[in-house]
C-alpha cells in the first residue's frame, strides 16, 4: 500500500519540529486510517523510537506526575492558574515563615483556607474544593514543606520563570546533524547570530569589552560562589557534628545507670555479661565526648539544639546569597565561553590557561 504524505520542518520556533500531513485514504481506497488512540500510541512509540536512534531528545512520562489540561496550561502560562497561585504563595510564606506554626498563620493571612488530614489540604476564597498540598508536587507535601522550614531542603523558586536568552553558541561544524539537514543548519546559524549579539550587548553594557577585564571578572564571580558554597558546607557540616554530639550524649546518659550499677552489685562478672551491650556504648560514647570536650565538661542537650536551630537559620540566610552569586556566575560563565567560541580559543588553550592560573594560586598558598 502506497501512501503520500508531505513532511514541513518549523526552523523558526525555539523548539525545531516537522509536521508530517498524509490522505488518510490511500490511491487504492480500500482502507482508510482510523485515528483511534491505540493507533496514537504506536505513532509516539515509533517516533520516540526514531528519536532515540538519531540521538534526539524523547519527552519522558514522569511517574506519579499527572499531565495538565489545555486549559490549565494555557492558565499556567498566563500565570492565572489557581495551582499556580496556590504554589507561589506556599513558597512565599514558606520563605517568610520560621515555623510550621507561623507558616499556617501566613497562609490564613493570605486569604486560604487550611484543612488537616492524612494530606493537608488548601482551598482559596472563591474556590469550591480543596487542593491536596502532595498534587501540586512532591515539595508541597506537610512533611517536605516542613523540611524546608527546617532548612533541611534547598528552597526553589517554582513560579512561571521566563527562559533565558542566554545560551552557549552552537558548535555547527561539529554537529552531524547540521550537515544533514540545511534547515537545522540555518536555524542553527540564525541562533548564533542572536546569541553573538547578546554577548556583545552585554560585555559592553557591563564594561568588559577588553577580555582581561572578562577574565577578571569570570574569575572574580567564580570565587564568589564557591566562597558561598564553602560556607553553606560549613554550616552543614557544624550541624552534622552537633547531631553526633547530641547522639552521644544521649547514649551516654542512659547506659550510666546501668554502668554505674556495678559498684553495688557482688556477682560483677556475671553483671557486666549481662549488660556487655550498654557497657560497650558507654565507652564508645564517653571516649568520642571526651575527644570533643578535654574539659569532660559536657553541655546540655537542650543548649546543643538551640545552636543546630541558629545553625539552619543561618544555612536559610545564606542560600539567597549563594543562588546570587551561582546565577551570576553561570551568566559570566556563558559569555565566556561565547566570546572564547567566537575569537577562536581552542579547549586546549583553555584548559592550559586555567592549569596555569590553578598553579599560581597554589604556590601563593
Amino acid at each position: 500500500m502506497k501512501v503520500f504524505f508531505i513532511k514541513s520542518t518549523h526552523c523558526d520556533r525555539q523548539h525545531i519540529h516537522n509536521h508530517i500531513i498524509f490522505n488518510s485514504v490511500p490511491m487504492s481506497g480500500k482502507n482508510k486510517y482510523r485515528s483511534t488512540m491505540p493507533n496514537y500510541y504506536n505513532i509516539r512509540e515509533i517516533s520516540d523510537k526514531l528519536c532515540r536512534e538519531n540521538s534526539l531528545s524523547v519527552i519522558e512520562e514522569i511517574s506519579g506526575v499527572r499531565g495538565k489540561s489545555y486549559a490549565e496550561y494555557t492558565a499556567d502560562k498566563q500565570g492565572t492558574s489557581w495551582k499556580t497561585q496556590l504554589r507561589e504563595t506556599i513558597d512565599f510564606c514558606i520563605k517568610k515563615a520560621k515555623d510550621w506554626d507561623e507558616f499556617l498563620s501566613l497562609m490564613q493571612a493570605e486569604n486560604y483556607e487550611i484543612k488537616h488530614g492524612k494530606h493537608i489540604s488548601f482551598r482559596a476564597k472563591n474556590q469550591k474544593r480543596f487542593t491536596r498540598g502532595k498534587t501540586l508536587g512532591s515539595r508541597y507535601s506537610e512533611i517536605s514543606i516542613k523540611k524546608q522550614l527546617q532548612g533541611g531542603v534547598e528552597f526553589i523558586c517554582t513560579a512561571p520563570v521566563t527562559p533565558t536568552t542566554i545560551t552557549l553558541l552552537n558548535d555547527i561544524e561539529n554537529n552531524v546533524k547540521a550537515k544533514q539537514s540545511a534547515g537545522l543548519k540555518h536555524w542553527l546559524e540564525m541562533e548564533n547570530l542572536k546569541m553573538a549579539a547578546i554577548t556583545i550587548n552585554y560585555l559592553s553594557d557591563n564594561g568588559l569589552m577588553d577580555y582581561r577585564a572578562l577574565s577578571a571578572k569570570h574569575d572574580e564571580a567564580k570565587s564568589k560562589r564557591d566562597s558561598a558554597h564553602s560556607q553553606i558546607k560549613a554550616v552543614e557540616k557544624r550541624i552534622k557534628e552537633l547531631n553526633s554530639v547530641i547522639k552521644d550524649l544521649d547514649t551516654f546518659r542512659k547506659t550510666k545507670p546501668v554502668v554505674e550499677r556495678l559498684d553495688k552489685v557482688v556477682f560483677k562478672e556475671k553483671y557486666r555479661r549481662e549488660h556487655e551491650t550498654e557497657f560497650i556504648l558507654h565507652g564508645a560514647a564517653k571516649q568520642s565526648l571526651n575527644a570533643s570536650f578535654s574539659n569532660k565538661k559536657y553541655p546540655l542537650i537542650k543548649t546543643l539544639r538551640a545552636q543546630i536551630s541558629e545553625l539552619y537559620e543561618e544555612k536559610k540566610r545564606l542560600y539567597p546569597e549563594y543562588h546570587a552569586a551561582r546565577d551570576e556566575f553561570r551568566e559570566i560563565d556563558v559569555m565566556k565561553s561565547n566570546v572564547d567560541t567566537i575569537i577562536g580559543r581552542t579547549p586546549q588553550e583553555i584548559e592550559r590557561e586555567e592549569h596555569l592560573k590553578q598553579k599560581k594560586k597554589d604556590e601563593l598558598e
